[in-house]
């Protein structure tokens, strides 16, 4: 998650969390974004796991020890959805990902598409529609203002040039 735009995304997705009491981040993105998170709540509960086995991931003793599951936890799934083909099943991935955890709890996504244009050449394997992208919020509450582009979600000062070519938004699990 080199972006500048997913970084400043990231950032304030963790600021409204953690302003709502969420203190328990999961986080299952290409990149460390620990340093984001504990600079906005530093006794914030973090983990770090590989989303590929999601089946896994609560059974992690490093899972286990930090996040209490019976409190609302955020998934973070920054800027790593659109490395995950057609083929492997994003969708069922990101329920597996959501479904054991409480409710209260937040699913947050960036993700690349062709919506606004060429991505670049970010290796990407699979960017999506706005549709689809939408689909791995299904069950969820979008939190406004809704699946935006990047640089939209709530937007602070510091907010980067507008070169994104991302979505982004974050659900509530009821």
């Amino acid at each position: 998650m080199n972006e500048p735009e997913n970084r400043a995304f990231l950032r304030r997705a963790v600021e409204f969390l953690s302003s709502r009491g969420i203190t328990q981040f999961l986080d299952l993105a290409q990149s460390d974004s620990r340093e984001v998170v504990r600079a906005i709540d530093p006794g914030a509960g973090y983990v770090r796991a590989d989303p590929r086995a999601p089946e896994k991931v609560f059974g992690l003793p490093e899972v286990l020890d930090v996040l209490d599951l019976t409190r609302p936890v955020a998934v973070l799934l920054v800027s790593v959805l659109h490395f995950v083909p057609d083929s492997d099943d994003p969708l069922g991935l990101v329920r597996r990902l959501v479904e054991p955890v409480p409710p209260g709890s937040h699913l947050v996504i960036s993700h690349a598409t062709l919506d606004f244009g060429d991505p670049g050449d970010g290796g990407f394997t699979t960017p999506r529609t706005y549709a689809r992208i939408g689909r791995f919020f299904d069950g969820l509450g979008l939190v406004e203002p809704g699946l935006v582009k990047i640089t939209t979600w709530r937007p602070g000062d510091e907010t980067p040039a507008d070169h994104a070519r991302h979505y982004a938004g974050v659900g509530r699990k009821p």
